[in-house]
């Protein structure tokens, strides 16, 4: 991301918290005091009030919408301990996406189509596929969050039309 004419007036807004949730918010409008083009960092004050750098990777201009949650749904929630669910989730502009949850032992279970005998090929080709340890309510919404906060729901889910 290119920022050649940002002052140090500007304020950016926090994309991804990455390694540095606790330091940062996702969503949360930070004024810099430098930029540094050449190491691609901004000198921010951060949430423990200490002024660092960061990487500009982790920023977007303070005008960007950022997307919030506001709702997560389980499209079949009685299925959730034996399947793969299928969650809708429900974004502050309005827009909704989903992708499908699913476990290792789920996936292992599925039938596959035979590449070479005696081995199978269980999935390819799908980024709204999310692979956890156990499907639950609180493991998929804290997952959802988790997954938010680096900065990559929108890629991890597909739009609903």
């Amino acid at each position: 991301m290119e920022h050649p004419t940002l002052t140090e007036t500007d304020q950016v807004v926090c994309i991804n918290e990455g390694v540095y949730s606790g330091s940062l918010t996702y969503g949360k409008i930070y004024q810099f005091t430098f930029f540094d083009n050449n190491k691609r960092q901004y000198k921010i004050k951060d949430d423990k009030n200490k002024s660092r750098w960061y990487p500009t990777y982790c920023f977007d201009a303070a005008s960007v919408l950022v997307p919030h949650i506001v709702d997560i749904q389980f499209d079949e929630p009685e299925y959730m301990s034996s399947n793969a669910i299928d969650v809708t989730i429900t974004f502050n502009d309005g827009h909704q996406r989903w992708c499908t949850f699913i476990t290792p032992d789920i996936m292992k279970n599925l039938d596959g189509e035979f590449i070479v005998e005696g081995s199978q090929l269980f999935f390819y080709g799908n980024p709204h596929l999310i692979i956890v340890s156990e499907l639950s309510d609180r493991f998929i919404k804290e997952s959802v969050s988790y997954i938010t906060k680096h900065g990559k729901i929108i890629e991890s889910t597909l739009l609903l039309k």
